[in-house]
């Protein structure tokens, strides 16, 4: 399965693009196709990986970020260009571009969003899984498990949903897990459709747009006075 997404970022005074990859392909497959992807600095860190997992992790969000990021206005040619890790983490696009993108993966699925440089946004993706709602609601606030709890009963879904709307905002911010996640707490929810839609209390100029795929959660956050719509 592979799913690439055009998204437009609709704001009053102009319009720019997004692109979001999501896909599941299995490690054979992907070491097949890594050097139609991957640029020699990949692939070279790539080959030191000792544990199958982490390679398999890796080619999925390095190909789902290639991806994403073929699409206009992008239109890079994958094996041109290097994505490599910044001091705390984040990935950075070797080529002369004002794209950015985010990164994000289970052992399952991989999913990355391309986007302008101009409009920060982020992106995670994580297992709805019933073992981790006890470790997952320790991290969040009453106030905001109570008001998840108003609009979704599936106490699973709810907490991996608020995990991963704070995951994608704390990828923008580039602080990851070191810093609470209180810091992030969600204050607003409304739904429409399959899209469920939080904004965050101390993070205004932010909202995040979430929705399940294939038993899992997908956040992505962007500014909050931008209209996001699915192409």
């Amino acid at each position: 399965m592979i799913m690439l997404k055009s998204i437009s970022l609709h704001r009053p005074s102009n319009t720019d693009y997004a692109a979001l990859c999501i896909a599941d392909n299995s490690y054979e497959a992907l070491t097949q196709l890594a050097l139609d992807f991957l640029h020699p600095d990949e692939y070279a860190y790539f080959a030191s990986l000792a544990h199958h997992n982490r390679k398999h992790t890796y080619l999925l969000g390095r190909y789902c970020a290639k991806q994403a990021l073929t699409i206009e206005p992008f239109a890079l040619v994958p094996k041109q260009y290097a994505i490599m890790s910044g001091i705390f983490g984040q990935p950075i696009i070797s080529a002369h571009t004002h794209a950015q993108v985010s990164i994000a993966h289970t052992s399952i699925l991989g999913a990355a969003l391309a986007f302008p440089e101009a409009q920060p946004m982020g992106i995670d993706i994580e297992l709805i899984d019933n073992k981790n709602r006890d470790v997952i609601e320790k991290e969040m606030t009453h106030d905001e498990l109570a008001l998840i709890a108003k609009y979704i009963t599936d106490k699973a879904y709810a907490a991996t949903l608020l995990w991963t709307a704070k995951e994608a905002l704390a990828k923008i911010m580039r602080t990851g897990l070191m810093t609470p996640f209180q810091l992030f707490e969600i204050s607003s929810c409304t739904l429409e459709g399959e899209y469920v839609y939080t904004q965050f209390k101390h993070f205004h100029q932010y909202q995040a747009c979430s929705f399940p795929i294939e038993q899992h959660m997908c956040s992505i956050v962007y500014p909050r006075e931008t209209k996001l719509r699915f192409d």
